[in-house]
């Protein structure tokens, strides 16, 4: 389970494949928590033996932990620094202010990869940067929907809107300066930053999107990506392996 600041991630994973990827849930709205009892009552029959919680937001792990408890009878792990800090992981992470959802990433994305920027698209732009199965450092940038919600709470004429294609870069429409202004804007931000961390290190890492806002924008994106929306949870299901197995 991922609880990010946006979407709460479920999944179920056998054989270390994910077999059952849950409805993604808005993390506040206000159907959250009936939402999430309606979907462990959904999947009551599964036989889960563990379970592990990657969460930013502490006041939805409460909810989590006890239905985990009540429908699946097994105490769910929380993952954290402390946690992980002794498990020998292919990664090197090295930074206890890591956030867990950062932690996850960098490790599924070591399943694949021994160098690579997993940039993940959701309240905030967040750029995780492996070089050598070491973590080399992070970035965190503003998030669409967190830019797009701030506008919108800002400027009375302005209503929600989903990001659409134009290939003008001359809006006629507020839709489409809207569309082009986030669609060109995030795709030069995140290309530019691509385009330094390269530069610092000196080589050129394979680069991985993922997250909620990757579906809206990528028609924008003219830089060379592998999008691997699971890679989150992978990383996940890896840090449980290595619990059991040190148990």
């Amino acid at each position: 389970m991922d609880i990010g600041n946006t979407l709460i991630k479920i999944a179920t994973v056998d054989d270390d494949k994910i077999i059952n990827q849950w409805p993604v849930i808005v993390t506040k709205g206000k159907d959250t928590k009936m939402l999430l009892t309606t979907a462990f009552k959904t999947h009551h029959k599964l036989i889960i033996d563990n379970a592990i919680i990657s969460s930013v937001v502490p006041s939805c792990l409460p909810l989590l932990k006890a239905l985990v408890k009540t429908t699946f009878h097994c105490q769910p792990v929380i993952l954290n620094y402390q946690l992980i800090a002794h498990i020998p992981l292919k990664i090197k992470l090295n930074n206890p202010q890591l956030g867990s959802d950062l932690m996850a990433l960098a490790i599924g994305a070591t399943a694949k990869y021994e160098s690579a920027i997993v940039i993940s698209l959701g309240t905030a732009t967040t750029y995780t940067i492996i070089k050598n199965n070491t973590l080399a450092g992070v970035i965190i940038g503003p998030g669409i929907s967190a830019s797009k919600n701030a506008l919108i709470a800002n400027a009375a004429l302005l209503s929600d809107f989903k990001i659409e294609h134009y290939a003008s870069m001359l809006g006629t429409t507020t839709l489409h300066a809207l569309s082009i202004g986030y669609g060109y804007g995030f795709n030069t931000m995140i290309k530019g930053i691509i385009n330094q961390i390269n530069q610092e290190l000196q080589m050129t890492l394979p680069v991985i999107v993922t997250g909620g806002g990757v579906a809206e924008i990528k028609s924008y994106f003219d830089f060379n990506y592998n999008d691997e929306p699971q890679v989150l949870l992978n990383g996940l299901f890896i840090i449980s392996q290595h619990l059991l197995a040190n148990k």
